[in-house]
């Protein structure tokens, strides 16, 4: 690969990071009238697929931090999407449940993904083994740099003015 064709790479993997948080600002309809950000609907699908969830649990899979997801799920629970329960394990602990309107709301976004996502999944089907294991490598590869940029800044001192 010449360094050209690694910043045309990069360059384009940026744009797509950009766009991508562009659309997971916006709150978006899945036909029921209710807004709901990327973010709250992947807690949705993520709370289907595996209910009683801890705050912990959501806040791991997820990739966010125990705060950003405890006060997301406030807002869930104002909206009528999630409900906590006391754990089954422990008294300190609670458990996170999917309403009938969080079922509702997880079974519209699996239709708009199927009228949406059909595309590249097909594309994705198309690709060769080989070439499809390379491109997830590289997605791999790039998730691990940024979560290493990430503890990096992280670890960095605040310098104030």
């Amino acid at each position: 690969m010449e360094i050209e064709e690694f910043k045309r790479m990069s360059t384009l993997m940026e744009r797509i990071v950009h766009e991508y948080i562009q659309i997971e600002k916006r709150p978006w309809d899945y036909g029921n009238g209710l807004l709901l950000t990327r973010p709250e609907i992947h807690t949705v699908m993520l709370l289907s697929q595996d209910p009683g969830m801890s705050v912990t649990a959501v806040a791991q899979k997820r990739g966010i931090t125990k705060g950003a997801t405890s006060q997301m799920l406030y807002k869930m629970v104002d909206k009528g999407l999630v409900e906590k329960r006391v754990s089954p394990d422990s008294d300190a602990q609670v458990s996170l449940y999917l309403t009938p309107l969080g079922e509702k709301v997880s079974g519209l976004h699996d239709a708009y993904h199927r009228n949406n996502a059909e595309p590249i999944f097909q594309y994705f089907q198309s690709l060769p083994e080989d070439t499809l294991k390379a491109l997830i490598g590289t997605l791999e590869i790039f998730d691990r740099a940024l979560n290493a940029r990430l503890e990096t800044m992280d670890k960095q001192p605040k310098v104030s003015y």
